[in-house]
């Protein structure tokens, strides 16, 4: 019994380190995204032979003003081949997760979509998290539309100074009376 404790633990190691070896990161690097022209689309491949390999790619984009923001990614596959997208989600640039998202739908397109209604001015990433399902290439796409946010005009904020005065002048009439 002494000697079988030992080895049946070694075996237990071994195999928590072959499992650890097959789950191989397949990331791509850093990509940034250019929305001056307020949408773009963006996307990445993998290659065939990286059945297991688990990936987070991550693309920056800079927001000059106040915006809202539409995000989607979707891979289209055969049941058991290609990509499995497990995460999507929008990233502010202290580190802190700001939308994740759950999927539009899966089984032969994963489909995943960000509405972020108002985001300050700053930097951001989208962060797409999987795991490549089998021996064959697949890939990812997406698309990033931004709209600025609406900013009122100062004749706005004159007629709400001047209502608010309205209701106090006419508010004081009916006191004193």
């Amino acid at each position: 019994m002494k000697k079988i404790l030992p080895l049946a633990f070694a075996a237990l190691v071994g195999a928590a380190a072959l499992n650890s070896a097959q789950a191989a990161s397949v990331s791509h690097g850093t990509q940034t995204l250019d929305l001056s022209k307020k949408a773009v689309s963006y996307g990445a491949s993998f290659t065939s032979g990286l059945a297991g390999g688990l990936f987070t790619d991550k693309f920056n984009f800079t927001l000059a003003s106040g915006s809202s923001l539409q995000a989607d990614v979707s891979s289209t596959a055969q049941l058991t081949r290609g990509l499995d997208i497990t995460d999507f989600r929008l990233v502010g640039s202290n580190g802190q997760v700001l939308y994740s998202v759950n999927q539009v739908s899966t089984g032969m397109v994963d489909l995943w979509k960000i509405h972020a209604g108002s985001l300050n001015a700053g930097n951001y990433t989208l962060e797409i998290v999987g795991k490549v399902n089998s021996q064959f290439a697949g890939s990812y796409s997406g698309n990033v539309l931004v709209q600025a946010l609406p900013v009122p005009e100062a004749d706005t904020y004159a007629m709400l100074l001047a209502g608010l005065g309205l209701v106090g002048v006419v508010a004081r009439r009916r006191k004193s009376a």
